[in-house]
């Protein structure tokens, strides 16, 4: 199964953190995205992820999709990935306060 993260921040790194900790070895099934490079290059050399170049890369990449991002950045995410989701992926969401009805 490969995952796809995005959004690189506390919860996303904890979530990939403790996935990586029972499943050592397998940070190529991992993919992630964020806007800041910066942070995603970093946290690619630390756990050995896959670092990928857009949103259109990571859709094409996982069959599962984790929304890591704030809430405040659903509008922009969503209508972004929507035109490369696949109906058999699943997306997971981690932000409090969004309903499934969004």
């Amino acid at each position: 199964m490969k995952i796809g993260f995005i959004g690189t921040g506390n919860m996303g790194k904890a979530i990939m953190k403790g996935y990586l900790s029972v499943h050592p070895g397998e940070g190529g099934m991992i993919c992630a995205f964020d806007q800041d490079g910066d942070k995603l290059k970093a946290i690619s050399d630390e756990l050995g992820i896959v670092a990928c170049e857009g949103l259109e890369q990571l859709m094409g990449f996982s069959d599962v999709v984790v929304l890591a991002v704030k809430p405040g950045n659903f509008d922009v995410v969503l209508p972004e990935i929507s035109a490369f989701y696949q109906s058999e992926q699943v997306l997971v969401s981690i932000a409090a306060g969004i309903s499934m009805g969004y």
